[in-house]
This record gives structure tokens, sequence and C-alpha cells, in this order.
């Protein structure tokens, strides 16, 4: 690591695991496709020897703004909703420890909520101090496909940790379910042919599922104060109850 670097976050891995799922994103607000398919997926995959390693970013690099909730919301709802996730679960909070590391430290002259997250380097730290007997495996959702050319170092990133695609809605409200969805949505001048191919092997065995935390956040903003009718709003009923329970407790996104 350089001798300005960040020191890396610890992380502490249970006995047994040799597959360490990676899950990254903002989580503002988690939502229980977050909190569910992910472990789903790496069971299915990996059997109890998996564990599903969730990333909040200080911020998204190819989104123009940073989270709305704080980090200390966002990593307090992010518990919350996965305590009781279907196999074992972990929140690494190396992103954001680094960008207020760099804050405190004045090493940049942007603010700590303009920080961009780049996975490669989340992935070049995480790899530095787990075992190699270790597998890294990145799991992405579908509709970050066509655009996964334009994450730094994109290769490298497969090298560290192959991903693997959670079918999701696509590019244009079309849904990423198979093979030729995943080979059509990538970036042509980008990727070889060889590349392309090796994408389509890459899918996991995961439900689809539309609830974005874009969606839930205009929701809430909308969201009746009583708190019995957030169970029958089509979107609102994808808030873990106790995640509902600290936004209305803090009057998040309203």
């Amino acid at each position: 690591m350089p001798r300005n670097a960040a020191p890396i976050t610890p992380l502490r891995l249970p006995r047994g695991v040799t597959h360490l799922v990676v899950f990254g994103g903002t989580f503002d607000p988690p939502h229980d496709y977050h909190a569910a398919e992910p472990a789903r997926v790496a069971e299915r995959l990996f059997g109890k020897r998996a564990l599903v390693l969730y990333v909040p970013a200080a911020r998204n690099p190819l989104k123009s703004k940073g989270s709305i909730a704080s980090d200390a919301d966002r990593l307090t709802m992010l518990a919350l909703a996965t305590k009781d996730a279907p196999g074992r679960t972990a929140i690494w909070t190396d992103e954001i420890d680094r960008a207020v590391w760099s804050r405190e430290r004045n090493t940049t002259s942007k603010p700590t909520a303009q920080q961009p997250s780049f996975m490669v380097d989340t992935l070049e730290r995480l790899r530095r101090i787990t075992p190699s007997s270790v597998t890294l495996r990145l799991l992405v959702g579908g509709d970050a496909i066509a655009s996964f050319h334009k994450w730094r170092r994109a290769r490298r990133i497969i090298e560290l940790a192959e991903p693997l695609v959670m079918p999701r809605p696509g590019v244009n409200g079309s849904e990423v379910v198979g093979a030729l969805d995943v080979f059509e949505s990538l970036d042509l001048k980008f990727w070889t042919r060889a590349e392309r191919a090796a994408w389509c092997t890459r899918l996991a065995p995961a439900r689809i599922d539309d609830v974005s935390s874009t969606a839930l956040r205009a929701a809430i903003a909308r969201a009746h104060a009583d708190a019995r009718h957030w169970r029958s709003d089509p979107m609102l009923r994808h808030l873990p109850e106790q995640v509902a329970k600290h936004i209305r407790e803090h009057r998040l996104y309203s």
C-alpha cells in the first residue's frame, strides 16, 4: 500500500469461510431484496461456507450525487435489514472509513460526500487482508452490466473477484434474465467477443425484483404519517420493519 494510504478496516471472517461474496452499494435505504437475496445466492452456489460481505459506498462514482441519509444512518439501517438474513453476512465499512480518513487529514480538496468509492480499490484492499484460500466474488445487478466498462480498471476487478450477475430490470426497462440479455447489454467497443461470452457464464441463481432505493425514497417522501399504512403500500412494504421504524423515528427522506 502507498505510504499515504488510509489504513484498511479490519475484517474477521468466521471459521470455515471459503467464498466471500462482495456486495457493494449505497443502501440508501436498504430493502428486503438487499437483505435476503444476496445471502440466498451465496448459499445456493457455495453452501454454508459462503459469507456475504456488504460494502456501503462513500459515494457511487457513476452517480452525480452522494447518499441522502448520513453514513451513520445508512450503516444502522443496513445492520437492521441484514440481522435476520438467511445466511452468513457481515458489513465492512472500509470505503466509508477511508473517505473519513482522507477528509480528516485534508488529503483532498473535496468534501467527504464528494469522494468516489472505486470498487477496484476496495477489492485490492480486501484481498490484502483475506487468506489466499478464500475466493472473492463480486455480486452485481444485471442493470449494471451495460455500464461495467466505465468502472475504474474493470478488467482488474474481474481478476480480483469474478462477478456474479443478479437478474435485475435492465436498461430501457428490459429485464436481464438470461445469457443473451447479458451478451447484448455489454459494450461492443470495450469487451472482446471472448470477454462477452465469459460474462454469460456469470449469471447468479436469483429471483427478479424491481424494487429500488430511489423508488423507495420517493415513496417515503409521500408516505402516510400513520405507520399502519406502510405495510399496504406496494413500494414501502419492501422496507424491513425495523428499517421503516428507524426512517420514521429519524424523519429520513421526508
